[in-house]
């Protein structure tokens, strides 16, 4: 069926089984971003959606705050990440706040995770090299606080490096149970304060692609839900600038089943043994 939309600006592009999906985002800013509700083919979605549910979430060191109040185990994001090696062997790496040992996380990205960036490549024209994997286990504890992605060119907290690549665009995957995905212009929690621009219930199999003036000008959240909502995984892929040597041994210990996120004793602080 043809492409249409009267109130979105919108473009359709081929799927892989051959049929059409539409691309759209609510027309005041589609010159940055758009979202897609049905983009992955069926036997993709379901391989994906399968290792997801059966891998295992650690709860990342959070370092930013070490010296007021110790290093603390991020709650709020079980997460795992996957990586694609350079030509020289070298990984990326992406830091928003984690201790150096969690710079170090992650594993070699599973094939199904390589067809999605050869996706991305051929309908976007984009480069993605990493991608971070996060459990919403719970509405009320899982959840993302608003800010902007850390690329070159993007205003970021003092001391926080830019390691995601100038004018790139990041890809959220999602699958499960939806939550609401905001972009705004406040890094407020409060409903009244966030200055929302966009929002939906991001649908299971959907892609929303974030483009560089949005990351630039406005914050992005998923804020917390009810106690209702079920369990929800998100993809992002990002095509990150900052390459470094795989430490075996670091990445091993961060892996560690030791930092596995249990939804029934999450929480609390934790201290590096």
């Amino acid at each position: 069926s043809p492409c249409t939309s009267s109130t979105l600006t919108s473009r359709c592009v081929p799927l892989a089984d051959n049929t059409s999906h539409q691309r759209s985002m609510s027309d005041f800013i589609a010159s940055s971003s758009e979202y897609m509700a049905r983009y992955l083919e069926s036997e993709t979605r379901a391989d994906a959606f399968a290792l997801l549910q059966s891998s295992a979430y650690s709860l990342y060191e959070y370092a930013r705050l070490e010296k007021w109040i110790g290093i603390v185990s991020l709650k709020r994001a079980p997460k795992m990440e996957f990586y694609l090696l350079d030509n020289n062997g070298q990984r990326p790496i992406y830091r928003w706040g984690q201790s150096i040992l969690f710079e170090n996380a992650g594993y070699p990205m599973p094939p199904v995770f390589r067809k999605i960036v050869e996706r991305i490549k051929r309908d976007f024209g984009e480069d993605v090299n990493h991608a971070i994997a996060i459990f919403y286990h719970s509405g009320v504890e899982q959840h993302a606080p608003p800010h902007k992605d850390k690329a070159i060119g993007v205003a970021a907290a003092h001391g926080v490096p830019l390691d995601m690549a100038e004018e790139s665009s990041f890809f959220v995957f999602s699958f499960g149970d939806p939550r609401v995905f905001t972009l705004q212009t406040t890094s407020e929690t409060k409903k009244a304060e966030r200055g929302v621009v966009w929002e939906e219930a991001l649908a299971h199999g959907s892609l929303l692609r974030v483009g560089a003036a949005d990351n630039r000008d406005l914050y992005h959240a998923v804020h917390k839900a009810s106690k209702k909502s079920g369990p929800r995984y998100s993809l992002i892929f990002r095509n990150i600038v900052t390459m470094r040597p795989v430490d075996k041994a670091m990445e091993a210990e961060a892996n560690d089943p030791k930092f596995h996120f249990k939804p029934s004793v999450c929480g609390g602080k934790r201290t590096r043994d």
